[in-house]
């Protein structure tokens, strides 16, 4: 049946795939990696939502990694949103995404890609960052498993840092932290830090960042929030986002446990 069909596609960029991996649900490769899964939800629905409902107003955002849309679905969740710039370096991506909402009829993934806000750039997504005068209220980087080629450069001190110059004031961002490295390296970079209970998803800002549990709560339960998000996937918000607090205090690292562009030792597996 068309459902157990892979789909594929390749250009100068990437070649992609989205492939059955069980009834119902696929899962997202780009050259020959896994990244993702469709149906949205779990951590990539986390780490696009929790973000946008901690911040006040997140009207520009910032989506480093398109994946299977999860992500930056979620982060579209705030009425209050009006643009979501993401940034792809895999140019069969978006194809691949729209023949597969197309062909399954996956009602989350074709309005998020039908969305009048939404801007897809097939670009490596760090550097368009840094030579780009855009300013965003929200930055996600919707990042690659730590040890696979390439990561060191979403990972970095200097790429935390770069994401930091392109946020607004009061702006955040936020990221998966997989391993202490990251989490450190992300520290220096963001003086101001929120963190989930296991450190999966960490949210950074250059300005304090109040712990409003009630409040962000509040915005997730709002009617036009739920109504976006769905019964399926809301629910699973709500637990990480009350967690969300700082780090019980700030560690002191050496030089050995950060990430940095000339030193990726999280890529390389360095101890």
């Amino acid at each position: 049946t068309a459902s157990e069909t892979a789909l594929v596609d390749e250009d100068a960029t990437a070649v992609g795939a989205i492939v059955p991996s069980s009834p119902g649900r696929w899962a997202v490769f780009i050259n020959g990696k896994a990244h993702s899964w469709l149906p949205f939800g779990g951590v990539h629905s986390q780490l696009g939502a929790i973000p946008a409902l901690i911040h006040p107003a997140p009207r520009e955002v910032a989506i480093v990694g398109l994946g299977s849309g999860d992500t930056a679905w979620a982060a579209a969740c705030r009425p209050e949103t009006r643009s979501v710039t993401v940034f792809e370096i895999s140019g069969p991506q978006p194809r691949l995404l729209r023949r597969l909402a197309v062909r399954e009829g996956i009602l989350d993934l074709r309005s998020f890609l039908d969305d009048p806000r939404l801007s897809i750039r097939i670009a490596d997504g760090r550097n368009a960052l840094a030579h780009d005068s855009s300013r965003y209220d929200l930055i996600e980087a919707d990042a690659l498993w730590p040890q696979v080629a390439s990561s060191g450069n979403l990972y970095s001190v200097e790429f935390f840092q770069e994401c930091s110059r392109r946020l607004k004031p009061q702006g955040i961002m936020c990221t998966w932290a997989p391993t202490t490295r990251v989490f450190a390296s992300f520290s220096k970079a963001f003086p101001h830090v929120l963190k989930s209970y296991n450190r999966a998803i960490v949210v950074g800002s250059a300005e304090p960042l109040p712990v409003e549990t009630a409040l962000w709560l509040e915005r997730l339960e709002s009617p036009a929030v739920q109504a976006y998000l769905g019964s399926r996937v809301a629910p699973t918000i709500r637990g990480v986002l009350a967690g969300m607090a700082p780090p019980h205090k700030r560690q002191r690292y050496r030089d050995r446990d950060y990430n940095q562009d000339l030193d990726p030792r999280d890529e390389f597996l360095v101890p």
